[in-house]
């Protein structure tokens, strides 16, 4: 229908495309040595000048017929830069690119006020956010230490907003920011893939992980599913069996030989790595590209192998049976869950409740989960509270769990589930919480009532519609105990006449029997 070149007087290579959801315009991101005003549609644009540095990175916009070019920036400092990855941010529609720079110190486009506002050293990857006009750079961020970082992906989650980037670092030990806390919080040796999670205003990194193990790991491809919020991330890796983080149970849990390529499955929190897969034969393989069935869930995998004859994984019945020659391209598709044994269970959900007491604990319906082989992976996240229980029949009596339960751990097929959470400590607010089993997720919704409820269970003592672990938990806590009097109040600024207003209340709705 149409083309277009994009380039100025020198070398100039797109690595990146995304479509604006709103406006169907096409945008495009890569580097260029175009200097001084020579790359085309700069006038105007957020960085209207050449920085500096052997290339710059640069990012356009064109119309969605591609006729034309509407704007253009560059984005880079004294050093040079790539970008390598963009997306575009569902909700606001603004343009995120990333990729690597050289330009030290303080001196990259937009890093005041940044997550990381300085140079790590090295190479650093960057990260930084448009207006979708591309008239304005608002904000960027630098993200490395010391040694070599580069950012290979990029994506934003549907759900949050937030901003993912994958990629690759070789610093050492402890030193890749945000890794603490994060599902891997220490390198594996000899360069190790990362991801990493932002604010969607770029001020704060919220959380990284590396992946990797003792062989060279990197990352070049990142996307986020659609209805678990989950992060995946695929690559290659030279660490062989059984050393690369998540493969036990995998799709393929033992390495191929050469460098295989792999693909990882990230809580959103990016705390937790759920499941990995290596996927290769005794050649070599490099994931590039990675996709989620929007339909089904299922998980899309590009690259290229030069394992020959008919020995790389799962082509028995594919498309291209037989290796053509030389290197080959190869796409592979795998469950959402990424396990040897598919445990995806059929779909499940749980009955809304609404018009609840507000602060009250809810408790769903249990559910039946079939379809999977073998346990499979369950754990939740949501609001404040949220549990899960697992229960041999139809009902919350957790008699397989043991109670209520946040900690990860496995069900298996014909088991029933029930979640719990507390309510919103306000009225006409919506709370959840997603009960992940497998590569899927069910959500128990929650909505408070209108009015506050003095009529169910109601622990709000001192109508601030808050539950305080120092006041109201502490009073319960000490009656639960067996205080009495004034021993149950003291020091919690819930008053002996509050205590005394509210105690018939619960036990006649929340099942308690304290004394006075």
């Amino acid at each position: 229908l149409q083309s277009s070149y994009l380039g100025g007087a020198g070398t100039d290579y797109a690595n990146a495309l995304a479509i604006h959801p709103a406006t169907g315009e096409v945008y495009v991101a890569g580097y260029t040595n175009s200097g001084t005003t020579t790359f085309p549609g700069v006038s105007g644009g957020a960085q209207g000048s050449y920085g500096g540095g052997a290339y710059d990175a640069f990012v356009s916009r064109f119309s969605a017929d591609l006729t034309t070019l509407i704007k253009s920036s560059y984005l880079g400092a004294t050093g040079t830069e790539q970008a390598s990855a963009l997306a575009i941010h569902p909700a606001t529609g603004e343009v995120y690119v990333a990729g690597y720079t050289t330009s030290t110190t303080t001196s990259f486009p937009g890093v005041g006020g940044g997550a990381q506002g300085s140079y790590g050293g090295g190479y650093d990857a960057f990260v930084s956010r448009f207006s979708a006009d591309l008239n304005t750079l608002i904000k960027s961020s630098y993200l490395g230490a010391a040694g070599y970082d580069q950012a290979t992906a990029l994506a934003i989650h549907p759900a949050t907003g937030e901003v993912y980037v994958a990629g690759y670092t070789d610093a050492t030990t402890t030193s890749f920011p945000g890794v603490s806390g994060g599902a891997q919080g220490s390198t594996g040796g000899g360069g190790d893939a990362f991801v990493s999670r932002f604010s969607a205003d770029l001020t704060t990194l919220i959380k990284s992980s590396y992946l990797g193990a003792a062989g060279y790991d990197q990352a070049n491809a990142l996307t986020i599913h659609p209805a678990t919020g989950e992060v995946y991330v695929a690559g290659y890796t030279a660490s062989a069996t059984p050393s690369f983080p998540g493969v036990s149970g995998g799709a393929q849990s033992s390495y191929g030989g050469g460098a295989d390529a792999f693909v990882s499955r990230f809580s959103a929190d990016l705390t937790t790595l759920i499941k990995s897969s290596y996927l290769g034969a005794a050649g070599g393989e490099i994931a590039n590209a990675l996709a989620i069935h929007p339909t089904t869930g299922e998980i899309y995998v590009a690259g290229y192998t030069n394992s020959a004859t008919t020995s790389f994984p799962g082509v028995i019945g594919g498309a291209q049976s037989s290796f053509g020659g030389s290197y080959d391209a190869f796409v592979s598709r795998f469950s959402a869950d990424l396990t040897m044994n598919d445990t995806t269970p059929n779909a499940y959900s749980f009955i809304t409740q609404a018009n609840v007491p507000i602060n009250s604990l809810r408790t769903s319906n249990p559910v039946l989960v079939t379809g999977i082989v073998g346990p499979a992976n369950i754990y939740v996240d949501g609001a404040f509270g949220s549990k899960y229980c697992i229960s041999s029949g139809n009902d919350c009596s957790c008699d397989v769990s043991g109670a209520f339960v946040s900690t990860p751990g496995t069900i298996t097929n014909n088991s029933y589930v029930c979640a719990r959470h507390n309510a919103a400590s306000a009225t006409n607010v919506l709370t959840q919480t997603n009960v992940h089993i497998g590569g899927a997720v069910g959500q128990f919704f929650v909505t408070t009532g209108t009015a506050i409820s003095t009529t169910a269970c109601n622990l709000d003592m001192d109508g601030d519609t808050l539950l305080t672990a120092t006041k109201e938990w502490l009073v319960l806590l000490r009656a639960s105990l067996g205080f009495t009097g004034t021993s149950t109040t003291a020091g919690t600024g819930i008053s002996a006449a509050q205590w005394t207003a509210a105690r018939p209340l619960i036990n006649a709705n929340c099942g308690t029997n304290f004394g006075p």
